[in-house]
């Protein structure tokens, strides 16, 4: 069966970023499943290349580095695996179990190995019996993920219904995803809202239910288009009282000093919502909007303490 172009190109995202050295083309070839199919070494530079620019086009960074340091004869390819994980994981008894699932579904697959090692290495076991809880959760994940990436790659619609941080219920949204990632703990998408006509941040674990994915008309992408050139992600400074480059790669943003993180956001009150996880850290915000935001949600969150 024909390899579809979105699950080619997840493919290829989960070989590079899971690898700890540069991949050379003819290996990339090799196991990504779909790449087989293509007739001839120029049809696969052709599609190769196409992959590459989709991904990078989601904001994933692909680095192009020679295979071996002392000779730049052979280049390979990897993803800046900092933007997707952190240095410390900690493994909840739920997601090694999930490990042990992903071992079981990956089964005869180019992820085998991959999943298995996982598994051993959080302390968890192998175990090809699994329980319809957990296969109906991870199933649900990751099609989630994979509606995501298809309307990333072909600037499609997503229409799914979503629980912000003042929703009460589950709230229709349709968006066009710019871009994915990963901030400490929760996975993010970057998104033309239709609706509002103004770009916004989204948590991939808010999102209820499934996603439809449905084709943009020209004048969508048009709008799309003209207000991406002019609308880009802003800038904030967030002082804070730990060492700034220990601390980052969980609160998702930069280290620029010894007690300054750079982050970047689309809407202030979103990203004030998103700081107040860690408000036992933060000194002070350069950015007023933000910070009246924060002051405001803070004192909604005390006021909740008080009552209990």
């Amino acid at each position: 069966m024909s390899v579809s172009k979105s699950e080619r190109i997840l493919n290829l995202f989960f070989v590079l970023i899971n690898s700890k050295r540069p991949i050379p083309r003819h290996e990339i070839r090799q196991r990504v499943n779909g790449y087989e199919e293509c007739e001839s070494e120029t049809a696969f530079e052709r599609m190769f290349e196409r992959d590459k620019d989709e991904l990078r086009n989601t904001g994933i960074k692909i680095d192009t580095v020679p295979v071996d340091p002392l000779f730049d004869d052979e280049l390979g390819y990897q993803v800046d695996s900092k933007t997707f994980l952190t240095k410390t994981v900690e493994w909840t008894p739920s997601e090694r179990a999930i490990l042990s699932l992903a071992s079981t579904t990956w089964h005869r697959t180019e992820f085998e190995n991959l999943a298995k090692s996982a598994t051993l290495k959080t302390g968890g076991s192998i175990n090809v019996k699994s329980s319809d809880e957990y296969t109906e959760n991870y199933s649900g994940e990751l099609l989630k993920f994979r509606s995501i990436m298809k309307s990333l790659n072909t600037k499609s619609i997503m229409d799914f219904r979503y629980v912000s941080f003042d929703d009460n219920e589950p709230k229709r949204r349709q968006v066009i995803p710019k871009k994915l990632y990963r901030q400490g703990d929760n996975w993010y998408f970057d998104a033309y809202e239709l609706v509002s006509t103004t770009w916004k941040t989204y948590q991939t674990s808010r999102i209820v239910g499934e996603i439809i994915i449905k084709p943009a008309s020209a004048i969508e992408l048009n709008l799309l288009k003209k207000d991406n050139n002019q609308t880009l992600p802003r800038s904030v400074r967030v002082e804070i009282n730990q060492n700034a480059s220990l601390i980052s790669h969980i609160t998702g943003g930069i280290a620029i000093g010894d007690r300054t993180i750079d982050f970047k956001f689309f809407d202030e009150k979103s990203f004030a919502k998103y700081l107040l996880r860690f408000s036992s850290i933060i000194v002070s915000i350069d950015n007023e909007a933000i910070r009246e935001h924060y002051k405001k949600y803070l004192k909604d969150f005390m006021k909740v303490l008080s009552h209990d």
